[in-house]
């Protein structure tokens, strides 16, 4: 069962709003007519503003999913990202039939659950020390494996 739809709309408003547009997502938070917001954004200094400006109006902002940790947001409602990436870095050094690449695909670095995650999966493979090279592409990381005196990708 849903919960939104069993909720009295007069106290309940639901957007949802393009997350590669923080310039919209900004706006929209300056002109909330709502008592709280709570919300899922990059980390961008226009949301950064937004929220402050509606913590200063008294309205509460709490962050869902990515955390938003250098906003004034009143608080963050999700898991340990760093740690999930750190139990998902530790599996994949344990479990990887052979030597050879491993791609590791997010959506944006400017959200910092994705960071996180990547920044404890990253952890997590260097602390294994089978000599697991980290090479930046982008939005993902690339990892190479050496072997046999050379460095390994498909």
């Amino acid at each position: 069962m849903q919960l939104a739809p069993s909720l009295d709309r007069s106290i309940t408003q639901r957007s949802i709003l393009k997350d590669d547009k923080p310039a919209q997502l900004a706006s929209r938070i300056r002109a909330t007519k709502c008592n709280a917001v709570i919300i899922y954004a990059q980390e961008d200094a226009m949301i950064s503003e937004a929220i402050e400006s509606a913590a200063a109006a008294g309205i509460p902002v709490v962050t869902i999913i990515s955390d938003l940790p250098t906003s004034s947001r009143l608080a963050y409602a999700g898991i340990d990202h760093y740690s999930a990436g750190r139990t998902a870095g530790y599996f994949m050094a344990r479990m990887a039939r052979r030597s050879g690449p491993v791609l590791v695909l997010c959506y944006h670095l400017g959200v910092q659950g994705h960071a996180k995650r990547v920044s404890g999966i990253t952890d997590a493979m260097k602390a294994d020390d089978s000599g697991w090279l980290w090479l930046n592409c982008g939005r993902g990381m690339t990892i190479l494996k050496f072997r046999n005196g050379f460095w390994w990708t498909l």
